[in-house]
């Protein structure tokens, strides 16, 4: 059973280690934490004997029921000064404290639990378990540092119950990691167990801290310049909780002091912005000093001035001053807590058809307060006229809540359309291919949020507004930049998110609530020479659908891209289906109309690749009749015992099965596979560094193989069949946890039919290797064999959060750091020292490892300076390499280049001597 996928993002600490039971090492626990004091859980006076704090008049006391005299004093069997920790289904080999780093071979352990009742995975492998004793109120997290290396181990929590743990009552799980919220003075157990019995060396690290917050908190605990533990936002503050709901940018007169905007609290308490930064993307910035308590369900406003005699008569409850300016058409105002995360913002441009009225303030639909939803332009107007305030002549409702905005455009299917489609234009398709959509209802409608899909699955979600009056056109392409996309004017691009075919795809569009407003699904033969556009002569949804409806464009170019009316009205379409060979066929029936040669009935040419009289195939003759035609695949045409399905015979010097090698040696396997595997949920597991062997019958068999891995490992699939003699053309699929593929291989190169991957996975937890034959068309049972290699790749992962110099992950020289920017406001910082002299590079591999980010790189001083960065054009990753004049600790800074598009991804920074 597919188990969940967690992301891993602890940075381990190495440090010295205890060797407990000669089993396994473990972290001494940091200052201040004594794992023998009278305190611990571990000694003789734990949390429920004499000194503890809960004393003799307590519950746990000498009187009460967990006393001397009770069955967990110390003449019990369970719980005593000579009890361990305790017998039962968990039996502790150690304690763990806040930073405890274990290493340790789970084959010491027993099976003694088989099943838990928070998973339904096989548990049947020996497990060890350990006692773990809160000292705060916090979330703890468990994390496997070689998950799936040796063995494939899952990680439980259990309660404390009478000096040992209940399975029945399991807290909290996970293939690679769990967190659980732990409560002070409450003993837990942290058990490693092996799935589907597995055992072996496993390394797992306990970390403390998070959403609770403890004392050693940056943001939240007693220690902090903004919230102690009595506010209600000393800690947890997320995305959404704070929501911008109205803007004030063109108050009627002079605008500095009558500038205002409106916040919103969408939780279920009050939330206090003490500390809390106000920033725009020009430079603009404030952090608020003192309390502002923005209370559950309500609002707050913030403005230029708390002068109502100045302000226009509104009612403030934080001045800004004019470190903050609201410019009227286009501006950004971005909310940050204080500890760093980027709780709201919005962006409104009035050349997107923001609203932009004098005297009116810009007011969010009051149906709608969420941080989503105030990003889209349609859920935004101007203030209606009811709502009023002060003497001037100014519009809005700061401080409660807004009036409704005019009813919402309510988009039906086949209102906007799909009218011109360019997936063929001249020379490199990549960066040139777009496609035209008109909208032919009455009303205007925003496709901000839409969601583009192609025939292939590929999508791309419009993460601008993009307002479409009536009848009015717009064009989306890969590229807005002309010098690049062959001169087409592009008004939104979707980057490298679709991939137009020309040969046969589609377009689907989908409005932000799901409802599919148009699509288009073309085959070969519906587009004309290179370089024409596909322009749709019946402009309805209904018609789009038909290729009749179609045809080249007649236009004149647009620029090197080709020729088409993007943006236009279409040209006219010639009398009847175009010949443009000119062979006498036209394109309805001619399977290549760009070659004069090519069409039905055409002389066919053996072995050039082409299908020249339109029957689907190309002639490729088998002149020895073993079953392999002679053109590529039979390396021996004359001799029917060589060929790619035959055995390798050792000793005549002859390559008899065509894979390149001569009498090659046979490899041995470490295991087998077990039928049936043709699910995920039936996969046999394979481990790093192991050799598994496999059969596979092309007619109807698939086999997966289940492995588990920590995040930022770079893995390794080997399939080889070819060399032991076996005839399969082996496919490998990589699948994901819920069995959606990944990547895939069919031939590793040119001369072998043998599958190979390479790929490295961001996220850890569990993923299953597909092998099949590429061709599912029958024959001999075929043997192969199949390997896996997982290497982690990071010495450093970030750790949220790291947006600025005070909360910088620290790493070192010739170390890898891995990180992920969430959005163009994500910043990821990273400290290191270096010596007078010393010459480092900073490379960022984004693009080169498949991210969609697009990513700059810059340099700081101690003091937070910029001194030196790189931001290259065009899809490529930066690089830097800098002298350092003067030793000491300095910032390197990975962040989006601020396009809209390939703004998020993940990445690694190589930092190197």
């Amino acid at each position: 059973m597919p188990r969940a996928m967690r992301s891993t993002h602890s940075t381990l600490l190495a440090l010295l280690c205890l060797l407990l039971g000669g089993a396994c090492t473990q972290t001494i626990p940091p200052s201040g934490v004594v794992p023998n004091d009278d305190d611990s859980a571990a000694n003789d006076d734990d949390a429920a004997d004499d000194d503890d704090a809960a004393n003799d008049d307590d519950a746990a006391n000498d009187d009460d029921a967990a006393d001397d005299d009770d069955a967990a004093d110390d003449d019990d069997a369970v719980g005593d000064d000579d009890d361990s920790v305790g017998t039962g289904a968990c039996t502790s080999v150690g304690a763990l404290f806040c930073g405890s780093t274990i290493s340790v071979d789970t084959a010491t352990g027993a099976n003694n639990i088989g099943s838990y009742s928070c998973e339904t995975w096989d548990e049947s492998g020996p497990e060890l378990s350990w006692t773990f004793t809160a000292s705060a109120d916090e979330d703890v997290t468990v994390t496997l540092t070689n998950a799936g290396i040796t063995a494939d181990h899952d990680i439980f929590v259990l309660p404390e119950s009478g000096g040992t743990c209940d399975p029945a009552a399991c807290i909290t799980s996970g293939d690679t990691e769990a967190t659980f919220s732990a409560t002070n003075g409450t003993t837990y157990y942290v058990v490693i167990d092996g799935y589907f019995g597995d055992a072996g060396v496993v390394e797992f690290v306990l970390t403390c801290g998070g959403a609770v917050g403890d004392d050693d908190d940056s943001v939240g605990d007693d220690d902090d310049a903004t919230g102690d533990d009595d506010d209600a936002t000393s800690g947890g503050v997320q995305p959404g909780d704070i929501v911008i709901t109205e803007i004030m940018s063109d108050a009627d007169g002079a605008d500095a002091d009558q500038e205002w905007f409106e916040v919103y609290n969408a939780t279920g308490s009050a939330i206090d912005l003490d500390g809390w930064t106000l920033s725009d993307l020009g430079g603009d910035s404030h952090t608020i000093a003192g309390t502002v308590s923005v209370p559950a369900g309500g609002y707050a406003v913030l403005g230029a001035s708390a002068d109502a005699t100045a302000n226009g008569g509104v009612t403030v409850d934080y001045a800004y001053g004019s470190s903050i300016v609201l410019d009227d058409g286009a501006d950004e105002l971005i909310l940050t807590s204080a500890g760093g995360t980027v709780v709201d913002e919005v962006v409104y441009d009035a050349s997107l058809g923001w609203p932009d009225a004098s005297g009116f303030s810009k007011s969010l639909d009051s149906s709608i307060l969420t941080s989503t939803d105030n990003d889209l332009v349609a859920n935004w107007c101007d203030s209606p006229e009811e709502a009023s305030y002060g003497p001037n002549a100014n519009y809005g409702s700061p401080g409660v809540a807004n009036l409704a905005c005019p009813t919402a455009v309510t988009v039906n299917p086949g209102d906007v359309i799909v009218s011109e489609i360019m997936a063929d234009p001249n020379g490199t398709d990549a960066n040139q291919e777009w496609f035209e959509v008109l909208n032919v209802s009455s009303k205007a409608i925003d496709l901000g949020g839409w969601t583009l899909t192609s025939g292939a699955g590929e999508t791309h979600v419009v993460s601008a507004s993009l307002l479409l009056n009536p009848g009015a056109y717009a064009v989306l392409g890969a590229s807005t930049d002309s010098n690049a996309n062959g001169g087409v004017t592009v008004d939104y691009a979707y980057g490298a998110d679709l991939d137009l075919v020309d040969g046969g795809d589609g377009i689907a569009l989908t409005e932000s609530g799901g409802t599919l407003i148009d699509e288009v699904v073309w085959a070969a033969g519906w587009f004309g020479a290179e370089g024409l556009s596909l322009e749709l002569q019946a402009l309805t949804a209904a018609d789009n659908d038909a290729a009749a409806s179609w045809c080249s464009s007649t236009g004149a170019s647009y620029g090197s891209g080709g020729s088409g009316t993007p943006g236009a009205a279409a040209s006219a379409c010639p009398s009847g289906p175009p010949d443009l060979d000119g062979d006498g066929f036209d394109n309805t029936v001619d399977c290549n109309d760009a070659n004069p040669s090519v069409y039905p009935g055409a002389p066919e040419v053996a072995c050039d690749g082409q299908d020249q009289d339109c029957d689907g195939v190309d002639l490729e003759p088998d002149a020895d009749n073993d079953g392999y035609e002679d053109c590529a695949a039979d390396c021996d045409p004359t001799d029917p015992a060589v060929n790619p399905g035959a055995a390798e015979v050792a000793g005549n010097g002859i390559d008899d099965n065509c894979n390149g090698t001569i009498d090659e040696a046979t490899v041995g396997c470490d295991g087998g596979e077990t039928e049936g595997n043709d699910t995920i949920a039936t996969a046999d597991t394979l481990l790093g560094g192991q050799t598994m062997c496999g059969v596979i019958d092309p007619t109807n068999d698939v086999d997966n193989w289940r492995f588990t891995i920590a995040a930022w490992t770079q893995v390794t699939i080997d399939i080889d069949a070819e060399v032991n003699g076996s005839g399969l053309d082996s496919y490998v699929d990589l699948l994901d946890g819920t069995g959606t593929s990944i990547v895939a291989n069919d031939d590793e190169n040119a001369t072998t039919l043998d599958s190979y991957l390479d790929v490295i996975l961001v996220g850890g937890g569990t993923y299953y290797a597909e092998v099949s034959d590429y061709s599912f068309q029958g024959g001999p049972t075929f043997s192969y064999e199949v390997s896996l290699t997982a290497t982690q790749v990071c010495d450093t992962i970030e750790v949220e959060p790291n947006g600025s110099s005070t909360f910088a992950d620290p790493t070192l020289l010739g170390d890898v750091a891995c990180g992920e920017v969430t959005s163009w406001l994500d910043n990821d910082w990273y400290s290191f020292s270096v010596t007078a002299g010393q010459t480092v590079t900073f490379d960022v591999d984004a693009v080169d490892i498949g991210s969609t980010l697009e990513a700059q790189l810059k340099l700081y001083d101690g003091a937070g300076n910029e001194i030196a960065s790189d931001e290259p054009s065009g899809f490529t990753d930066p690089q830097l390499t800098y002298t350092f004049a003067t030793g000491g600790t300095y910032y390197v800074e990975v962040a989006s280049d601020l396009i809209i598009i390939n703004d998020d991804g993940p990445y690694m920074l190589n930092i190197t001597l």
